[in-house]
């Protein structure tokens, strides 16, 4: 639908995680639990994305 020169859209969905995911997130998260914070710093999350809308150079959010 296009109203005013805007367009309405919706995300897509994610697909579940399955048992065995869960399992294995909470295993890696109990495993680092105490890892010191500087060692996070090197970590490339996955819900990081790389943006690049309106900027000549992109960047992460």
């Amino acid at each position: 639908h296009t109203m005013q020169g805007l367009k309405s859209c919706s995300t897509r969905c994610a697909p579940q995680l399955k048992p065995v995911h869960v399992q294995a997130c909470l295993k890696f998260a109990s495993e680092h639990l105490d890892d010191p914070e500087e060692d996070w710093e090197n970590v490339k999350w996955s819900d990081e994305r790389l943006l690049s809308c309106f900027q000549r150079t992109p960047y992460l959010l």
